[in-house]
């Protein structure tokens, strides 16, 4: 982590006194399955949702990696906590927002619960003591005159009618596999993330529906709330008004299994292709994110199995 916040690398003593996803809730650990990358074309998502630093509810924040159509949605980091108070949260948002940068150098785009008390706390001290810059700009889902669908506001409010979309979109995306590459719309490496999907349960009274969605008793669903935030705003900050890239993903990866069931001797529609005359002369189809050549791509061998 940068210099100055307070971080350390744990070493093998201190991770062995931490037993289950019960430990890990418990230690207050940045769990880190991608290192930020340092070449190719990214850009991240910081969903925060925040407790009281009481020991009752639980901070959360994640990292996600936004999509392309090389990749789809991915977590690549994760901070619980339930004694840290919210301008503490704040100054560990702080850090971990500066320490993955997007390709321009750009804080993780934070989108703090804030519809709440604890959640107005911390986005008030990032924003007014701690300079962080790159907020979520609050949209109106049902706006009519999509002109007027941006607000002045910033944050992340889960309402009675947010919260369903919310949970239907996350929902859909861990359940949705690409049938040609079998990769899934979402992935979430989080055991405690796991572990509060398979608590979340729809309440057994009339008339509810996965937007009730909540944890069952003695557990938690703090995690779920944050990766549903941060899944939905990658999903709209990627083209959530235009074809999802989840869709391009898959057009993609269909394209190149029908090319290859057919041989090399077929011949791209260029008419039908998201290019211009140009590419078509080079063979070039926007959809295949040309800025990542061979040399620009990025492998840790660390981040995946």
């Amino acid at each position: 982590m940068p210099p100055g916040y307070g971080f350390r690398r744990l070493g093998v003593e201190a991770l062995k006194d931490i037993e289950g996803v019960e430990g890990l809730r418990e230690a207050g650990v940045l769990l880190i399955y991608e290192y930020p990358r340092r070449l190719g074309v990214r850009s991240y998502v910081m969903p925060v949702d925040v407790g009281d630093g009481v020991g009752l509810d639980f901070s959360v924040i994640d990292i996600f990696r936004m999509p392309t159509v090389e990749e789809p949605t991915e977590q690549v980091a994760q901070f619980v906590s339930n004694v840290h108070r919210p301008v503490e949260i704040a100054r560990i948002c702080d850090a971990i927002g500066r320490y993955y940068l997007d390709t321009d150098g750009i804080e993780a785009l934070a989108a703090v619960e804030a519809n709440l008390g604890p959640g107005l706390v911390v986005q008030h001290e990032l924003q007014l003591h701690l300079g962080y810059s790159n907020f979520y700009v609050w949209e109106v889902l049902d706006a009519g005159d999509p002109s007027g669908r941006f607000t002045k506001r910033i944050g992340w409010a889960t309402t009675k009618q947010t919260r369903p979309i919310i949970l239907a979109r996350l929902y859909e995306a861990l359940t949705t596999q690409d049938p040609f590459s079998h990769v899934l719309d979402l992935r979430l490496h989080s055991p405690i993330s796991r572990s509060e999907l398979r608590h979340l349960i729809i309440p057994k009274v009339p008339g509810a529906r996965l937007g009730d969605a909540e944890a069952a008793p003695g557990h938690h669903d703090d995690c779920v709330m944050s990766a549903a935030i941060g899944h939905f705003v990658c999903y709209m900050q990627m083209g959530g008004e235009i074809e999802p890239i989840s869709e391009r993903r898959h057009r993609r990866e269909a394209t190149r299994a029908l090319e290859a069931s057919r041989g090399s001797g077929l011949r791209r529609d260029w008419r039908n292709s998201a290019t211009s005359a140009e590419g078509a002369k080079q063979g070039i189809d926007d959809d295949a994110d040309d800025d990542w050549g061979p040399d620009a791509l990025y492998f840790d061998p660390r981040s995946h199995e």
